[in-house]
């Protein structure tokens, strides 16, 4: 019995769905710019509104630098440097810093005022050594009135425990974030689940109505995230350039960590770390050149962390999310000291996911001269119900296995119309390795897909799978006419395999064609591969003489066949 799923999938691969148009956001971001301008040589308090304030030379602060406590200010480093925490070491500092003072944290450094339109530009800002913890660079947020901020052609360095380059919090949205240069060489984060590892960071923005603008930046380094936001109203995220080095546990280039959010034209190419992250709805993740492989120095795990790297994730982190989209990106994972997932999917129960028009590679590199054994897989899932899941028109080559089932289990998926290319064991490539250990899984199938250079038989059941199993199906199209080249009235098909007794049955769809899809191949733990080669096919309709005829191998070209009518 075929899924009804599947059919709706045969239909959507032929048409894909339309990617959600990228578009200006519909609220309008400030233009009020200065009226005056006013030179300054010193770190200081910035208290006059309307100002652009320009620096004519390098400074530097025992604490923190500038404070700014007006609204529509610019503050344009003008190329010059500055240099901040250089002997206060007892409580954070910043090197530009904008906050109210009843926030804690900030204790002990210049604050108040009011926050509106604010831009910093043009400039270095560098850390002092032997600041303390959450010294960041720039920092925005916590209090009454602000409004998106605008930063951009920065050159910052860090290095303090759980510093930031740039941190905003409860900032409306409407923040650009754009031209800036982030060298992270932080290498202590104590809590690595509040992501302190991060290079740029906006943050608690959940009621944002405005989106914000992250691009064309680039980070070096850093141990955790390159850069995550969590605003909800359309943030875009592209043009970025990330090369993490991370040793605390996913440590993703990007986290889109909130709904609608687009992730487009970057270029993830970690040291150590994974590619890109989604756990929120309506996400679209497209045009991205990934290529990752992990660390196996990750703190909490002293090694590995599990499965390694992963090119993209989707998953749920319970906050089950739905409409999301990832095409037309270019993914290679490196498998070396630790395992690599080219794409993964976690924890995901029905949500409709589309995968599309991706190239996803999992390679194991060589170590000592000497192939790496660990894993490299297409596609990893794990506690995933795929009924809404579509993964179609992909090129996927693997090293290891093209489709990997963890422990964690799961079934209903369905790869539809991709190229299935084998990797460096080449005929030995599997396509599927179930490694499932909390329960079998069941309802997988390949539909319509190509295999180059090895066998869909080809799979791997670990020994807690019970009777998993997956099957490999083709579409038989069938184009009739009669003699004259017309339609026959009422036509219909059967497709008896060499196994089952039950004939499928099939109907005209109205334009002379009838449309089977057929089960090929049935593989499933410790019993030996069921191939349901070859059919035989009788077209019947009402004045015709019935046409039979054997299909050796369906194939995705149509067959054409010409019938008998009175």
């Amino acid at each position: 019995m075929i899924p009804a799923v599947i059919v709706g999938l045969l239909l959507l691969s032929a048409h894909p769905s339309s990617a959600i148009g990228i578009h200006q956001p519909g609220v309008e971001r400030s233009t009020t710019r200065p009226l005056h301008t006013q030179k300054i040589g010193a770190c200081g308090v910035l208290r006059r509104a309307d100002v652009t304030y320009v620096l004519e030379k390098d400074v530097s602060s025992a604490g923190t630098c500038f404070s700014i406590q007006a609204d529509n200010v610019t503050l344009d480093l003008n190329g010059h440097t500055v240099t901040y925490g250089a002997s206060v070491k007892k409580h954070p500092v910043f090197g530009v810093l904008s906050a109210d003072c009843w926030f804690k944290p900030i204790v002990g450094n210049p604050c108040g005022g009011d926050h509106r339109h604010i831009e910093i530009m043009n400039g270095k800002i560098v850390q002092g050594a032997g600041v303390a913890p959450f010294s960041h660079a720039v920092r925005m947020g916590q209090g009454t009135d602000f409004t998106g901020v605008k930063i951009h052609g920065l050159d910052i360095t860090i290095a303090a425990e759980n510093s930031m380059g740039i941190y905003t919090e409860y900032l409306p949205g409407g923040s650009d974030i754009y031209n800036n240069t982030i060298h992270n060489n932080v290498k202590v984060v104590s809590d690595r689940m509040q992501f302190w590892g991060t290079s740029i960071k906006l943050d608690n923005e959940g009621k944002a109505r405005i989106p914000d603008l992250i691009h064309n930046n680039v980070v070096i380094g850093g141990p955790e995230l390159g850069i995550r936001d969590d605003n909800p109203a359309g943030t875009r995220i592209y043009d970025n350039d990330i090369s993490q080095n991370a040793t605390y546990a996913n440590g993703f280039c990007i986290d889109a960590a909130g709904d609608n959010m687009l992730v487009y034209h970057n270029h993830c190419h970690p040291i150590h770390g994974r590619g890109l992250h989604a756990d929120h709805s309506g996400v679209q993740i497209f045009d991205n050149v990934v290529e990752t492989v992990d660390s196996n120095q990750i703190q909490e795990y002293h090694g590995c962390e599990i499965h390694g790297t992963y090119g993209i994730q989707v998953e749920s982190d319970n906050f089950n999310p739905t409409n999301v989209r990832v095409y037309g990106n270019h993914v290679i994972v490196h498998a070396a000291q630790c395992g690599a997932d080219a794409m993964r999917l976690t924890d995901l129960k029905g949500a409709d996911i589309q995968i599309y028009n991706n190239t996803f590679i999992a390679v194991q590199d060589k170590i000592n001269g000497v192939y790496s054994t660990r894993g490299a897989y297409g596609l990893s899932v794990g506690n995933v119900v795929g009924t809404h899941l579509r993964f179609y028109n992909n090129v996927v080559r693997a090293d290891t296995a093209i489709f990997y089932m963890d422990w964690d289990s799961g079934g209903d998926i369905t790869l539809a119309n991709n190229t299935f290319e084998a990797g460096r064991q080449g005929s030995s490539t599997q396509l599927a390795y179930f490694g499932t250990g909390v329960a079998p899984s069941y309802g997988n199938f390949f539909l319509d897909d190509t295999y180059q250079g090895f066998s869909p038989d080809s799979a791997r059941f670990g020994p807690y799978t019970g009777d998993s199993w997956y099957g490999v199906l083709q579409t038989l199209h069938i184009r009739v006419t009669g003699k004259n080249g017309d339609t026959p009235k009422g036509l219909s098909a059967t497709a008896l395999d060499a196994v089952d007794a039950a004939p499928h049955k099939r109907s005209d769809e109205g334009v002379g064609e009838i449309r089977f899809i057929l089960p090929v191949l049935r593989i499933e733990n410790k019993k030996p591969p069921v191939s349901y080669l070859p059919y035989r096919i009788t077209l019947q309709a009402p004045g015709c003489s019935n046409d039979t005829f054997e299909v050796p191998t369906p194939t995705s070209d149509t067959l054409s066949r010409q019938m008998a009518c009175h």
